[in-house]
């Protein structure tokens, strides 16, 4: 029985290669004070691309001479991953990293050369730099931005730890200095934070303070929004004040009448009038020419009756006193008679004076 044996592929054995186009991994190229951001920016980057295990030594050099086949790809590799560190150096510091053959030998020279100095004076107006950060009346999302941006450049001066305690006090820390550079318009809710049982994580009090700034944001636009109409309807008042005061929508100020509006007012276009009312006047003037007639017959009587009255009483020394004396007693009761008959007809005139005006129930 014959065995066959599966040979193992090198870990590297499934990379398509590094983009030709690609000529540096990072734009932050190294001059020699800022190791530590762009070590940073350097290893995502391998990373991205797969292609971290060359200098973390990881993927190791094969022998060049038990396999060769493997050592020629392996090389490949490593060679575009030295190139793209060499070319994310500035030049007039590259020329002293230029003569190593892999990419894990340059990369742990230069780690030995930068990154083992610890840049104190750096940490320190680093450090100094962040304490002077405040919101000073600026949106919440820009003091947000300066916070966390000198944050990470911190961070990649700090000593790692897997100490969950201490993580935990570092967090603690930034939430402390989040809170203590916000204005003072937000003492309470920074209050009622600090207050908490357990306190809350540094992304969520900021969550919150931004809640807290969209919320008085809303505020301040209805209040302004409210006041804006306020003063146009002041304004508006002011430059048309109405006569109406109040009145109804159907109110005259020609006649001063409550059930139609000027433009309907039968005063001013006496063509709006109908017929009806036309009839209704017709009918008024000529009831009101009888009532005079009837007054004028009446006054002619009475003045009749006292002539008469006053011829009896004249004669009343002659022969025919006796007969005068009673035509006179006559004249007198007729006299009565009518001016009791010109009373009543009086009566309904004094009761019901409308004359021609416009009634309310005419509109």
């Amino acid at each position: 029985m014959t065995g066959t044996s599966t040979e193992t592929l090198p870990p590297w054995s499934d990379l398509q290669g590094v983009d030709t186009n690609i000529v540096k991994l990072t734009t932050i190229l190294l001059n020699g004070s800022n190791y530590q951001q762009w070590a940073h920016a350097v290893n995502i980057a391998l990373e991205g691309r797969g292609l971290l295990e060359f200098i973390t030594g990881e993927f190791e050099k094969p022998n060049q001479i038990a396999k060769p086949k493997e050592y020629k790809q392996w090389r490949k590799f490593d060679c575009q991953v030295l190139t793209l560190i060499q070319n994310s150096i500035e030049p007039k510091i590259g020329e002293i990293f230029f003569n190593y053959e892999s990419s894990k030998e340059l990369w742990d020279a230069i780690t030995k050369h930068y990154g083992k100095k610890r840049n104190h004076s750096h940490i320190f107006h680093l450090k100094q730099k962040i304490e002077k950060i405040s919101q000073n009346q600026r949106p919440v999302i820009d003091y947000i931005t300066d916070l966390k941006r000198g944050w990470e450049e911190l961070k990649l001066y700090q000593l790692p730890t897997s100490d969950p305690n201490m993580r935990k006090e570092r967090v603690h820390a930034q939430v402390y200095r989040f809170l203590g550079g916000l204005d003072d318009s937000y003492d309470a809710i920074r209050t009622q934070i600090l207050l908490s049982a357990e306190l809350p994580h540094l992304e969520d009090v900021m969550a919150t303070i931004e809640g807290e700034e969209t919320r008085r944001l809303l505020m301040a636009s209805s209040s302004t929004d409210q006041e804006k109409i306020e003063a146009q309807a002041m304004v508006a008042k002011k430059q048309n004040p109405n006569p109406r005061s109040g009145k109804g929508e159907n109110w005259c100020d020609n006649c001063k009448k409550e059930g139609h509006p000027r433009d309907k007012c039968w005063f001013l276009h006496p063509n709006l009038r109908p017929k009806w009312w036309k009839e209704k006047v017709e009918g008024k003037s000529k009831a009101e020419y009888s009532k005079g007639e009837r007054k004028k017959g009446f006054g002619a009587a009475v003045r009749t009756a006292e002539d008469e009255g006053g011829k009896g009483e004249r004669n009343g020394s002659g022969a025919g006193s006796s007969s005068n004396g009673s035509a006179s007693n006559r004249s007198r009761e007729e006299l009565g008679s009518l001016l009791a008959q010109l009373a009543e007809l009086l009566k309904p005139n004094l009761k019901n004076n409308s004359g021609y005006e416009i009634q309310d129930e005419d509109w």
